[in-house]
């Protein structure tokens, strides 16, 4: 992790993994999940953090086993300066391998953003709950909005995209006329779920009328 340089008796402080181990890492990634500047930077952090919790385990196991080592100090660096000196230089690592996937076009939040808007349409998926998933995953809200005021691209004139996505929303969760079993008060309970997944009343009621079931 860090090598003495001949010329000092300061350790030469190195990131946990190389530079070229990290992008590995990220590449693997990315090719089987598409993944926000956010979520690559978590996954990378992740995965150091996972090496040095296990290596402080099996050194307090050896500390057990063996007797506690003394180590010499070192000429400029308490314990804690070089913790943290690790920790600086594992930060850099990550953003610098963050940096390239980001100008490679491996990384793309806008890409990242317009994907994930579509599949959460796909399913059923309101405004509001994609915006949430988005700012989850770190991406910036100007982005989020753009991706979603685009989404009626191509789409025919005066289609909504959230009376679209509250329609597929009522299918999918067989309210309405695809309901199977008789509930009483079920047009309350539908527009209830149809609100609690982020659609606006109107947009609820609307659905619910699409699908046949209108009743209040």
């Amino acid at each position: 992790m860090f090598e003495p340089e001949s010329t000092s008796s300061d350790p030469v402080v190195r990131p946990t993994f190389s530079a070229e181990s990290l992008k590995r890492a990220a590449i693997r990634h990315l090719e089987r999940y598409a993944a926000s500047e956010s979520d690559l930077r978590r996954v990378l952090e992740r995965r150091i953090d996972r090496f040095l919790r296990r290596r402080a385990r099996e050194e307090e196991r050896q500390d057990r086993e063996d007797g506690p080592v003394i180590h010499a100090p070192s000429a400029s660096l308490h314990d804690d300066d070089l913790r943290e000196a690790i920790a600086q230089a594992n930060r850099k690592a990550v953003d610098d391998v963050v940096a390239l996937c980001l100008r490679s076009g491996l990384v793309d939040d806008r890409r990242y953003a317009e994907l994930k808007v579509v599949s959460g349409r796909r399913r059923g998926w309101s405004r509001r709950r994609i915006s949430g998933l988005l700012a989850g995953h770190g991406v910036d809200r100007e982005l989020a909005a753009a991706a979603l005021e685009g989404e009626g691209d191509g789409r025919e004139e005066g289609e909504d995209p959230e009376f679209a996505a509250a329609c597929r929303f009522v299918q999918r969760r067989r309210l309405g006329q695809f309901r199977t079993r008789v509930v009483e008060d079920a047009t309350t309970k539908d527009i209830a779920a149809l609100m609690r997944a982020g659609f606006a009343l109107a947009v609820a009621r609307r659905a619910l009328a699409a699908s046949g079931d209108d009743e209040g």
